[in-house]
């Protein structure tokens, strides 16, 4: 039996401006393994959260996503209907945003909140049943399981009057009050500081062996792919253009976008004056040059690089 919990081919989405279709993310392709984490790197704009959001149908009216397989443990995803797959979002396929703010009402309590979502889990399973019943000391217990020990306290308050942190943990731990089995994670510690985004990312790492749950997680830091992920997926321009292990990336990057990201990050690290970067600007998505999209950015670029896009590595 495979272990594939998402499979992802020729995904396209784009969105819907002036009569024509913008395509953001062309031609994606991935699987993400249970028990796995696979990190989605790239700059800014290069289609990550918009891959992500397309798997968990986010993104505005606007937008218009195909592919050709788009498989959740045997469930075909495209084939589902809105309020078939609003039932599975939040349930079996889940998200943790970037800012955990918009997830919460401003005029209720921290309480009124898991509340919802466990009577919400109550009517799924006689499991999730009898933890409705006595929601509020499941969700005391959940909290604590998330780094909040005193969570009857903060179930008092509103989410305004949480640090950043403390309110991106309660945001997981209302995740996972269903145990989802895919979890999509958008650069979930962009907006805390540095202690508190380690202490997060250790409580992905040990969230995803104890639910054996596959996790996307989205990032621009290399330093926290090598952290936390089993696999590293690079995307520039909205396609994937090296995928591999973690340890296999970082030890032999093949793409030289990979390269010059990695140096990037290597020379945060190093006592060096001058930071490395990567010249240049990521291509419109709006008009797009022939050939490699990463040809005007690279240092190793060659005449017929303008004529063919190479193909991805991994």
């Amino acid at each position: 039996m495979s272990d594939v919990t998402l499979t992802v081919r020729n995904l396209a989405t784009g969105f819907k401006m002036g009569g024509r279709v913008m395509n953001v993310v062309r031609e994606v392709n991935l699987e993400v393994h249970k028990g796995e984490m696979l990190g989605l790197i790239g700059e800014s704009g290069s289609g990550k959260t918009v891959t992500g959001m397309s798997v968990l149908r986010l993104l505005p009216e606007n937008a218009v996503t195909e592919a050709d397989t788009l498989d959740f443990l045997g469930t075909d995803l495209l084939a589902l209907s809105t309020e078939q797959f609003r039932d599975m979002r939040g349930t079996r396929l889940a998200m943790v945003f970037q800012d955990p703010v918009g997830a919460f009402n401003p005029a209720k309590k921290i309480s009124w909140h898991l509340k919802q979502v466990f009577e919400r889990a109550g009517t799924k399973s006689p499991k999730h049943a009898e933890r409705a019943k006595n929601w509020r000391q499941a969700a005391i217990k959940l909290l604590a399981d998330v780094g909040i020990p005193h969570g009857a306290n903060v179930m008092r308050q509103y989410p305004h009057q949480l640090s950043g942190g403390m309110l991106q943990r309660t945001l997981i731990a209302l995740v996972l009050v269903f145990e989802p089995e895919l979890i999509v994670a958008d650069e979930p510690t962009t907006n805390l500081d540095n202690i508190v985004e380690r202490q997060i990312l250790r409580l992905f790492r040990d969230l995803q062996k104890r639910l054996d749950c596959a996790f996307l997680y989205v990032t621009h830091d290399m330093t926290i792919a090598a952290m936390l992920c089993d696999r590293i997926a690079v995307m520039y321009a909205g396609s994937i253009v090296e995928i591999g292990p973690t340890k296999q990336i970082f030890a032999d990057p093949k793409h030289p976008y990979t390269q010059g990201l990695l140096a990037s990050a290597l020379a945060l690290d190093t006592k060096t004056e001058r930071l490395q970067e990567i010249p240049g600007e990521l291509p419109n998505p709006g008009n797009l040059p022939p050939g490699c999209l990463f040809e005007p950015r690279c240092k190793f670029a060659k005449p017929e690089c303008r004529a063919k896009e190479p193909a991805m590595v991994g």
